[in-house]
């Protein structure tokens, strides 16, 4: 029963720190485009002002693109971080707790079962 407790343990503090890791690597990310955003409104206000519904919309079809690309890539470098670092992923955690629930039901019923 320890060991179930002492695993349990284990799995929240690494659930943690995954969440800690991606949190810190989205306000990293996220202070590092602050400016990059900056650019890109002002760049949008003025091609809004000229009223260059050609170039406004170009301008909305690559920031969807860009947006969408960087939105992948940033999920697939977080998910490979995390495995160089040895952090189980999030259905590697979901089995693993299903696992030891199942686990932990069996224990409760053997104990039940030499009362």
């Amino acid at each position: 029963m320890k060991t179930i407790v002492a695993l349990n343990s284990k799995i929240k503090v690494a659930n943690r720190q995954a969440f800690m890791a991606g949190l810190g690597l989205f306000l990293t990310v996220g202070e590092r485009s602050k400016g990059v955003f900056n650019g890109l409104v002002e760049k949008g206000r003025e091609a809004s002002e000229k009223k260059e519904p050609s170039k406004l919309s170009h301008a909305v079809g690559r920031v969807k693109s860009v947006s969408n690309k960087a939105g992948e890539k940033f999920g697939a470098g977080l998910a490979k971080t995390m495995g160089r670092l040895g952090l189980p992923t999030h259905e590697e955690i979901r089995e693993l707790t299903l696992s030891v629930e199942k686990l932990t039901t069996k224990v409760q019923n053997l104990q039940t079962e030499t009362a």
